[in-house]
């Protein structure tokens, strides 16, 4: 499958760090909630209906998704039925989706990685990658959690769920030795940066009886900590934080990606809108 030459949106990026000299280990990741068909009627009235309709939409993700040309890829509400039709045409990918009608999915270029291990939780999912011309495996994982703003507990949960299965599988792979694949994390979290499920990501704690600013439910009544050193790939500081969730007036960042600081240098972001 190659873009069609139909009017895209050109998007550019944004450096953010110096070009490093080993130009050759350098990988793209890119992740999008596409919002799935079957659920495009309910709560999306103020969206004309053409931009609603599966097959205008179907072209404009794919040609995205192969003009962007990312290393990696992680969608999220992705239907099996769209994904066997229409997203395996994608032939220069391999891919991994969840066990599910609608789910997430990762894809990768198959001429640069091969993948050693999968595994996908009702939220989550991850696989390992290794690539072939330089070995060194990494962690890919990819969410999409709880919707309920007022579900904070669940969204915890399924985070904890993730690591828990990534710390088993580094466990497995180094025995008794403290070692740690490196872990790249993208998603959609239903929650934006100010929230105490992106600070349990980005920061790696969350302290016991945490609640958000704008509901008093609680994410977990003991504290939390990870080991992966993982930093958000968008400045929540600045202009460069995303903002391409809207509905109706309300518009916010969900949609995130995280980067292992220790084992990686992030050098430049996409511009969103």
């Amino acid at each position: 499958v190659k873009p069609t030459t139909s009017k895209m949106i050109r998007r550019t990026w944004t450096r953010r760090e110096k070009i490093p000299s080993f130009q050759d280990h350098q990988i793209s990741i890119f992740s999008w909630n596409i919002l799935a068909p079957k659920w495009t009627s309910e709560k999306y009235s103020y969206v004309h209906p053409q931009y609603l309709d599966w097959e205008y939409r179907r072209k404009a993700i794919l040609n995205e998704l192969l003009e962007s040309d990312p290393d990696i890829i992680c969608l999220q509400e992705v239907e099996r039925r769209t994904f066997k039709d229409d997203f395996l045409k994608m032939d220069s990918y391999e891919s991994f989706m969840q066990d599910k009608d609608v789910g997430n999915v990762i894809f990768w270029k198959k001429a640069k990685f091969a993948s050693c291990y999968q595994e996908d939780r009702s939220r989550t999912m991850f696989v390992e990658l290794e690539p072939r011309d330089t070995g060194g495996a990494f962690h890919v994982a990819n969410l999409h959690l709880e919707g309920d703003y007022h579900k904070p507990d669940q969204r915890f949960n399924q985070v904890r769920s993730l690591f828990d299965q990534i710390r088993k599988r580094n466990a497995h792979l180094f025995k008794d030795e403290p070692k740690r694949i490196p872990l790249f994390l993208a998603g959609d979290l239903n929650a934006n940066h100010e929230s105490g499920i992106f600070r349990m990501i980005n920061e790696g704690h969350l302290d016991a009886n945490h609640s958000d600013r704008t509901i008093p439910n609680i994410y977990s009544k003991k504290p939390f900590d990870h080991p992966y050193e993982l930093r958000s790939a968008y400045d929540s500081q600045s202009n460069l934080l995303p903002t391409y969730i809207e509905q109706g007036r309300w518009r916010d960042t969900l949609d995130f990606i995280f980067h292992p600081i220790r084992s990686s240098q992030l050098i430049a972001t996409m511009v969103i809108f």
